[in-house]
């Protein structure tokens, strides 16, 4: 799982996200409860909605950011995200 993450993580460097999504998929593959990969997907699929203004880029960020604070609940910056889960679904009730 972290060579899977590590490639996820280099890819969101290069601002590659669809690969980067794929990478983030193989490593919870292997462990599913991994918040730092569900946290990579929320970041990859935020930034590809700032891209393209496509909800089911939005649902997913939600999805992966809410599995994120389910798993670990007092993940470092816990409460900066739950205020970005809030703007994600803010922004779910504008974008169709």
């Amino acid at each position: 799982a972290a060579a899977y993450y590590g490639l996820c993580a280099s890819e969101i460097g290069r601002e590659n996200y669809l690969h980067a999504i794929r990478y983030c998929g193989e490593s919870l593959k292997v462990e599913p409860d991994d918040p730092d990969s569900h946290l990579l997907l929320s970041e990859c699929y935020a930034s590809l909605f700032s891209r393209d203004n496509r909800r089911e880029y939005l649902l997913q960020a939600r999805e992966n950011l809410e599995a994120t604070l389910r798993i670990n609940p007092d993940i470092d910056g816990a409460s900066g995200l739950q205020r970005k889960l809030k703007e994600i679904t803010e922004l779910l009730g504008i974008v169709h």
